[in-house]
């Protein structure tokens, strides 16, 4: 059975749950399209190490990742949901409705403190909870001595040029962060800059782009009113992005 096949039936399975892409106050804050592009790096992730995710919402993503993990066949290993302050909602839809008890666990403490709670592999890690420039460094090389050799690590709201293999765009980027690193680890707020982010893990640490084989045609999501990306607000096209690293 094709990947895109399994991909499908598990987007199918998440339908069922009335979880929408961008309507509070049950959403997942996420577009179809970066849906099936989460679930696919989930399908390629080593079913044998436990995933983590950090940024909750009301539960979709992890029920997302639940379904991919039941789908690899393997109980013994779960996922963990992390966040400082879970939205109520997500016990209802992970727990309640998706009887996920024994795949998802919660971990309720802010990014920087995972390893108070948490110290082994994982193969799968999702960052979506604060939106800057230093929270992904920090959190990328606080959780870098549990990343298993092939882990995956996934993004959220990025550009639609950090969607693709697009090394000028990686470059620019990266050139960027060097130019202002000092100022971007200083800042407390969601700037996303999340690119440059990327860029500079991928540079330094020598990661890459996943090339994601869904829907790489990217639909304009006409709800957002834009027609094109802006940093900061809900793109209206495909900005989810995953990497990997340069294995030899």
């Amino acid at each position: 059975m094709g990947n895109n096949v399994v991909v499908d039936g598990i987007i199918d399975e998440f339908d069922r749950f009335g979880i929408l892409p961008h309507t509070l106050p049950n959403a997942i804050g996420m577009w179809p399209n970066e849906q099936e592009c989460l679930v696919w790096c989930a399908l390629q992730a080593n079913p044998f190490y436990n995933w983590l995710e950090v940024g909750s919402f009301c539960g979709g993503s992890a029920i997302l990742l639940a379904l991919s993990k039941q789908k690899r066949g393997n109980g013994k290993y779960k996922l963990f949901s992390v966040d400082n302050n879970f939205n109520p909602l997500f016990d209802y839809n992970v727990y309640s409705r998706g009887k996920f008890d024994e795949i998802v666990e919660k971990l309720e403490c802010h990014s920087q403190n995972i390893l108070q709670h948490y110290n082994e592999p994982l193969s799968f890690i999702f960052l979506d909870g604060w939106h800057s420039f230093s929270a992904i460094i920090n959190e990328f090389n606080l959780l870098r001595h549990l990343m298993t050799e092939d882990c995956i690590i996934g993004f959220h709201d990025v550009s639609p040029l950090m969607t693709t293999h697009n090394e000028k765009h990686v470059d620019n980027c990266y050139h960027i962060a060097m130019n202002n690193l000092d100022n971007l680890m200083a800042s407390k707020t969601q700037d996303f800059m999340l690119d440059e982010a990327i860029a500079h893990i991928c540079t330094e640490q020598g990661y890459q782009i996943v090339d994601i084989p869904v829907r790489t045609n990217e639909t304009h999501f006409q709800e957002t009113h834009l027609t094109e990306w802006v940093r900061g607000t809900t793109s209206p096209v495909n900005s989810f992005t995953a990497i990997q690293r340069t294995l030899q």
